[in-house]
């Protein structure tokens, strides 16, 4: 057996996960999510409340307004919601400034109330009555705020230092719907915050309105990986009193699940290039689950395992090719081409378009190169079901009627640009659960919730206090 086919083998027996293996991981994510209920939010940051207890129908119909911050980008946007699962929006987008980001608050969420009067009173005038583009009635904005935030109610949270590049006096510590409303109030116009949340509910949401009312989980699978699922407001124990009493505890109510920072009580199966990985990041061992699944990292995990074949002589002649050195030199991007590749050609011919190769690659090469990155790619979409199965375990445990369909929502550009992650995806449930199960799974693509399910948040707020 030559070098490479014994690496080979024991990159295998380190990447293709037994059941057991599986087990282990549905087992101890699900057990942390038992922790993260019942432990404050200050103590460990999973399973955290968003105060979001009821879903959309579909047939809501209105126009409500959405902010979205995230890095350097500004989006607000209007979301006219038409009934039957249909909307129409229109969107104002502005650049944050060097200034803007070092300035101070008042300056700040004023420039963020400016773009909502442009998008009001001139680009969506249409969407919206008369008496309210005049600000003579009131409109109720949702936000998706992508910075930390201590959250006390779904309208109610005191900003934390935001990071970024952004260092703006007077935002840490104040409350953030105070801040933007003071902003309206000061550019006299009649819009009110009553809801703030992060991408991962905003996409449950806007699942739910869009593509299925019963959707109750939902998954980020891209740069990142994130979920939100549903939780009953009896078993949030760290949910503070006065919120209970306000609730049936038999109510839902949506979590962020944060469970890129899991798996530290959880037996991970990972390798000796998972650790690599992971004292590559900022902080290493915050996000052990994250690093295994998510878009900026499996790409790498693919790189350190060349590296180390090319450092035992097993490809490329055991020359390194130029401009795979450093971290996160073979993105994800790379393994998605390889992926779609027709032969070995094909891949040789997208290995020298990215990589400067000094020797003639062998097809023995070529084929290592494919199985490595299909083989990381089936490991990324088996240990996201893993944890989707967590969630669907814990669904069917107290929200599922017999026969009722589970719907999970999905967006990122891992589970819309990898190829065939869907299929993955649906393969590595069928093992989980048994292949009759397909007949009841529902994986659902959904829209971006940092804009969409930021408005319909928003309304859903407006007709629970309706009620």
């Amino acid at each position: 057996m030559s070098t490479q086919e014994t690496l080979l083998k024991q990159f295998d027996g380190a990447f293709n996960l037994t059941p057991q293996q599986v087990e282990k991981v549905i087992t101890g994510l699900n057990g942390e999510c038992d922790t993260g209920l019942r432990t404050s939010s200050e103590a460990i940051s999973t399973m955290i409340p968003s105060f979001v207890t009821a879903l959309p129908t579909g047939q809501e119909q209105g126009t409500y307004l959405a902010m979205d911050l995230g890095g350097t980008n500004l989006r607000i946007t209007a979301v006219q919601l038409l009934g039957d699962g249909k909307i129409e929006l229109i969107e104002e987008k502005r650049k944050v400034t060097k200034e803007l980001q070092t300035g101070k608050a008042d300056a700040f969420f004023d420039w963020i109330a400016d773009a909502t009067r442009v998008l009001i009173t001139e680009k969506a005038a249409h969407l919206f009555s008369e008496a309210q583009v005049r600000h003579e009635e009131p409109l109720s904005m949702g936000v998706t705020w992508s910075f930390p935030i201590n959250l006390t109610a779904i309208d109610k949270g005191n900003c934390l230092r935001m990071g970024k590049g952004f260092v703006i006096e007077g935002v840490e510590g104040n409350d953030l719907v105070e801040m933007m409303d003071a902003a309206f109030r000061r550019q006299k116009m009649n819009v009110h915050v009553n809801a703030v949340l992060n991408d991962t509910v905003g996409t449950l949401i806007a699942a739910a309105y869009l593509k299925n009312p019963h959707v109750r989980i939902s998954v980020i699978a891209g740069t990142g990986s994130n979920a939100a699922n549903c939780e009953k407001v009896k078993d949030i124990i760290k949910l503070p009193a006065d919120i209970v009493a306000q609730h049936d505890p038999e109510d839902l109510m949506i979590m962020n699940t944060e469970w890129d920072i899991m798996g530290s009580d959880t037996e991970l199966p990972r390798t000796k290039y998972d650790d690599i990985v992971d004292s590559e990041t900022a902080h290493p061992g915050f996000q052990p689950f994250e690093t295994m699944i998510s878009g900026l990292w499996i790409g790498e995990l693919v790189r350190l395992v060349i590296h180390d074949f090319v450092k035992q002589g097993a490809l490329f002649g055991g020359v390194l090719p130029r401009g795979m050195e450093a971290p996160l030199s073979f993105e994800t991007a790379r393994m998605s081409e390889i992926e779609r590749a027709k032969d070995l050609n094909d891949i040789a011919d997208i290995l020298r378009k990215h990589y400067t190769i000094d020797t003639q690659p062998t097809d023995q090469d070529l084929s290592a190169i494919q199985h490595i990155v299909q083989t990381i790619g089936n490991r990324t979409a088996v240990l996201t079901a893993a944890a989707v199965a967590a969630l669907i375990r814990r669904d069917m445990r107290h929200f599922a009627k017999e026969d009722e369909d589970i719907v999970v929502a999905f967006t990122g550009s891992v589970y819309e640009h990898y190829p065939n992650m869907e299929q993955k995806l649906r393969h590595a449930l069928a093992d989980i659960f048994g292949a009759s199960f397909g007949d009841r799974l529902k994986l659902v693509h959904a829209p971006d919730g940092s804009a969409i399910g930021a408005a319909i948040c928003a309304m859903v707020v407006d007709q629970k206090q309706e009620k």
